[in-house]
């Protein structure tokens, strides 16, 4: 029987291999095409460029999806 899957995630690129959101969709789908899925309504929203730290929230295992919407967050 067939299923739709609903996902949201969070990439993050530390060494700046991406070259825009657009780069990034065109990954997702090569990898659906390997995993013989469709993956459809793709959106992707870019941070703002930072410097990248090893000591950062993101950066641990038990980072919090608030941790990695502190990076769209606007600043007033």
């Amino acid at each position: 029987m067939a299923k739709v899957y609903r996902v949201t995630m969070f990439v993050s690129d530390a060494n700046g291999d991406m070259q825009d959101a657009e780069n990034l969709k065109e990954q997702l789908e090569q990898v659906a095409d390997r995993l013989d899925v469709f993956f459809d309504h793709i959106e992707v929203e870019e941070s703002e460029e930072f410097e990248w730290d090893d000591d950062l929230k993101i950066n641990k295992t038990n980072a919090t999806v608030e941790d990695f919407e502190e990076y769209f967050e606007e600043e007033d």
